[in-house]
């Protein structure tokens, strides 16, 4: 992906940062947080919709496929993964009697 600049800034002057109180950094903080979450859902979903590393049974599309995901299909998925350098899938590991939160967990509470 290329890196280019998004969304926008609000700028305040010297009197409104030390006449207004906290309330208007908070509204400002909050526009521009607000502003950040829809930028990133349009870019992703801009992402995924122009994305063609699709692996189909047969045929091109989900119009012209005619039979159900076979052992070669999977094969070809798995290998077309390896070879993007996927993320492998990390389950979950549950709280138990023998396994600990990590410290940062404990201190952030998440």
């Amino acid at each position: 992906m290329t890196i280019q600049p998004y969304g926008d800034f609000i700028e305040d002057t010297d009197m409104v940062m030390d006449t207004q109180p906290d309330a208007q950094s908070v509204e400002n903080t909050e526009l521009l947080g607000q502003q950040m979450g829809e930028t990133f859902d349009e870019l992703y979903r801009d992402m995924w919709a122009g994305l063609s590393n699709t692996v189909w049974p047969n045929g091109t599309s989900t119009a012209t496929v005619t039979q159900l995901a076979d052992r070669d299909t999977y094969d070809r998925a798995i290998r077309l993964l390896r070879v993007n350098k996927a993320k492998t899938f990390v389950p979950a590991i549950f709280a138990g009697q023998k396994v600990v939160a990590p410290r940062s967990c404990l201190l952030t509470g998440v």
